[in-house]
């Protein structure tokens, strides 16, 4: 059984073998009874995105502060996959309702099978997680975690189409700002929330979800500042940057830009350091990291 008890001092998190665990428990879990099938489009369609990996800070995020707060490696694992699950579930439906061609350096889901099977693969990869989940010994924490799932899936839902329903006269900086939070933080806060359901440290759920939404609104502004030139020319409905620029004609906008990013990641770390240090460390070296990436950018 997976212990429930948080401790402030962090133990060995065992990575060299988690990689493979955590591809293992999610091939497991988004097959089920069946075997993989190449000729099947969904079947397919997994293949060709998994075949592109990510960095997966989430997962890891996940998995380290688990290990730290003293779950046991199987649910450690469990958590990080069906974290992982959600984020590429979230990526291919971003391909889709974006028309995005390109993900990861090959062809979209999107763009190689069609809406259809990327929709289908979206839902699949969404109960895959929640097949991850059940694979868990501590079951007692199942039913906070899968609500905590469903209230960050609909979160960035509501996110998703309040972008994409909205209007340039709609969409002032103010609503693009709310968007971006609720689409790139809730997904991510599952990393954190994950593990301290496991550990019994519901108390710091609302820091750790501010921690990471803020965290997200940090990153969506370096990468808004990163794509400026793509987000001008396919006129991007939830760029803060543009949205930024179209507000106030200016040369130092970017600096602006740049200065509120740090403002969300400080006020980010502010709440990180709220949480046990299991799950501190870990989030506030993300954090950490984000800022010298946004040092650099305006070097």
């Amino acid at each position: 059984m997976s212990s429930m008890a948080a401790t402030d001092n962090p133990a060995p998190v065992r990575l060299p073998d988690f990689p493979k665990a955590l591809t293992s428990l999610i091939d497991e879990s988004f097959l089920g009874a069946e075997r993989i099938d190449s000729t099947d489009l969904i079947h397919g369609a997994y293949l060709h995105h998994f075949k592109a990996t990510g960095g997966g800070a989430r997962s890891k995020l996940a998995f380290r502060c688990a290990s730290n707060l003293g779950v046991e490696y199987h649910d450690a694992t469990c958590l990080a996959a069906a974290v992982e699950c959600l984020h590429n579930a979230s990526l291919i439906q971003d391909d889709l309702q974006d028309g995005s061609h390109y993900r990861r350096g090959q062809a979209s889901v999107f763009a190689e099978f069609g809406r259809d099977v990327a929709l289908g693969l979206t839902n699949r990869l969404i109960t895959a997680a929640f097949s991850c989940l059940s694979r868990i010994e501590n079951s007692s924490a199942l039913p906070l975690l899968i609500r905590k799932t469903h209230e960050a899936v609909a979160e960035t839902i509501a996110g998703q189409t309040r972008e994409l329903a909205g209007t340039k006269e709609s969409l002032s900086l103010g609503s693009r700002i709310s968007a971006a939070r609720q689409k790139s933080g809730p997904l991510f806060a599952l990393s954190l929330e994950f593990p301290l359901i496991m550990a019994g440290e519901e108390k710091s759920l609302v820091s750790a979800h501010e921690a990471a939404c803020l965290f997200g609104l940090g990153y969506q502004i370096l990468d808004d500042l990163k794509d400026q030139k793509a987000d001008s020319q396919n006129d991007a409905m939830g760029s803060i940057v543009l949205a930024m620029k179209a507000e106030r004609s200016d040369p130092s906008i970017e600096q602006a830009a740049v200065q509120l990013a740090r403002s969300y990641l400080n006020d980010a770390i502010s709440n990180a350091g709220k949480l046990p240090r299991g799950a501190r460390e870990p989030m506030t070296e993300m954090i950490e990291n984000l800022l010298l990436q946004i040092d650099a950018f305006t070097a």
